[in-house]
Formats: C-alpha cells, structure tokens, sequence
C-alpha cells in the first residue's frame, strides 16, 4: 500500500494525482480506478463515491488540464498586453506569449496534454469537453484568437481572417508541441526554448508581412 497520505476530504484530489501517475507508467488502457484506490490505500467503493467510472476520472483530468493551460495562457497574454512599447507591439508580444505559453505546459505536462488532446476516439473526451464548458472561461483557442485579433486591430490589412489566421497558428504551436512529445524534435533545454520561440516569431512576422 502506498503510505502517502492524504487530507480527510481530499481524496479526489488524491486519486487525480495518482490517476495521473499510473497513466504516465502505464497508459489509459491498463489504468483502472480499483487500482488507484489501492495504491492510496482505500476501498473501491470511497474511489467511486468521487468518480462513478473509469472515464469519469479521465475527464476530470482532461478538463483540469484544459482549465490550467488556459489560465496560464491568460496570464501570459494580459502580461505582454500591459506590457511596454506601442499598441501594435504589445499585441504582437501578446501572440508571441499564447504561443510560448502553450508549448511550455505541453512540455511540462506531457501525461496531461496527451490525456487532453489524444482522446479523440476515448469515451471520456465529450465529457472533458463538457466539463470544460461547464466552468466558463475561454478555451486556449478562444485566447489565441484574442491575440490575433488584437495583433490585427493594430495591423489593418494584414490579416483578413482572423479564425483561419488563429487556427493556423494553433496548428503550428500544437504540432510543435506533438512532435516534441513524440520524440521527433528534442525536447532538451536551451534548444527547445531557442525553437518554440523561433517559431512565434516566425507566426508574429507572417501575420503583419505586407
């Protein structure tokens, strides 16, 4: 039995984290609530009395995910709007910061980011999803949108359509963030850094070119 110990009342939180543990060492499939009940050392009924199913949990964790790569993305974009230099500056800094955001949780969360965007076909997905929507607030798509849009209000005529251009540069920092995770691309400090900023940059550049 594992002898950590938890807060009376916290053990939701206590079989998030597990959760979170035996999925990185073992995956989705082989995950079972009974099990993560049994490492923290209580029933399967007190586990159930949290999470009803298997998927339940998932999506928890998914959601949670969802919940704090979009705050950290807000904090990051607020930052760089408040920031220095003129109106158009700020709002490029803004995109840049989203981004960099972005691929910073990826990085630091890879157990998490894949639980959040690899369950495309997994059960629990609709209900992260649902779950996500529940709480309010802007998915991390919705605040790289904002970006852009605010990068464009201070560049007229540079970017036409505001949802391609911002599904575009979600494709460029979630794909990074992919390969990253999937080996394809070092994901070794500095280097790592020095690239996912080339690439906001680069998006930064593309979106205010003549």
């Amino acid at each position: 039995m594992n002898t950590e110990r938890y807060h009376h009342g916290d053990l939701r939180n206590a079989l998030l984290a597990c959760a979170l543990r035996r999925i990185e060492a073992e995956g989705t499939t082989a995950f079972s609530l009974r099990a993560a009940a049994a490492e923290i050392g209580v029933s399967p009924a007190a586990a159930y009395r949290h999470f009803d199913s298997k998927d339940a949990l998932l999506a928890e964790l998914a959601a949670d995910g969802f919940e704090a790569l979009s705050a950290e993305m807000r904090a990051a974009v607020d930052s760089a709007l408040a920031g220095a230099g003129t109106a158009q500056v700020r709002a490029g800094d803004a995109l840049e910061a989203s981004g960099l955001s972005y691929l910073s949780f990826a990085a630091r969360n890879p157990t998490r980011f894949r639980l959040m965007f690899g369950a495309r076909n997994e059960r629990y997905r609709s209900m992260a999803l649902e779950l996500r929507a529940s709480r309010g607030g802007d998915s991390s798509h919705e605040i790289l949108r904002e970006a852009i849009d605010a990068l464009a209000s201070q560049a007229p005529g540079h970017v036409r359509d505001v949802e391609a251009a911002s599904r575009i540069a979600w494709s460029a920092v979630h794909g990074l963030a992919m390969l990253a995770l999937d080996g394809y691309v070092e994901i070794a400090q500095p280097a790592y850094d020095v690239l996912c900023r080339q690439l906001v940059t680069t998006l930064r550049k593309g979106l205010t070119a003549t």
